[in-house]
């Protein structure tokens, strides 16, 4: 019984090794966006004196790049925490609307393939 527990929690992980190299390679052309973008973000927010893990934060918790920009350009420029987070905000807001003008088209091809 153990001896087949042993060879399942193997299998489990050559699967999931190869399974996650599979995603590794299928993002890979992502990165020639992301790696230059993460550069100039990390370049402006030391320049407009956050920290190190501020810059981390900031990258982990907000999702559109332009947002992360903003957010560095007014804290930079002394703006008040209100205005920061209503920035942030609105400018994610926009991906709200991305999804809600794709959820009709989702719909579709989610009824095509049951």
């Amino acid at each position: 019984m153990a001896s087949g527990i042993a060879d399942q929690t193997a299998e489990l992980g050559r699967n999931g090794r190869s399974a996650f190299r599979r995603g590794v390679l299928a993002v890979a052309p992502l990165w020639l966006g992301v790696v230059p973008f993460a550069v100039a973000l990390s370049l402006l927010a030391r320049s407009a004196g956050l920290d190190p893990w501020q810059t981390q934060a900031c990258s982990a918790l907000i999702f559109a790049g332009s947002a992360q920009v903003a957010l560095v350009t007014l804290v930079a420029g002394g703006s008040g925490w209100l205005a920061v987070l209503l920035t942030g905000v609105l400018l994610n807001l926009r991906h709200v609307l991305y999804g809600l003008s794709l959820r009709p088209i989702l719909r579709l091809e989610s009824r095509a393939g049951r």
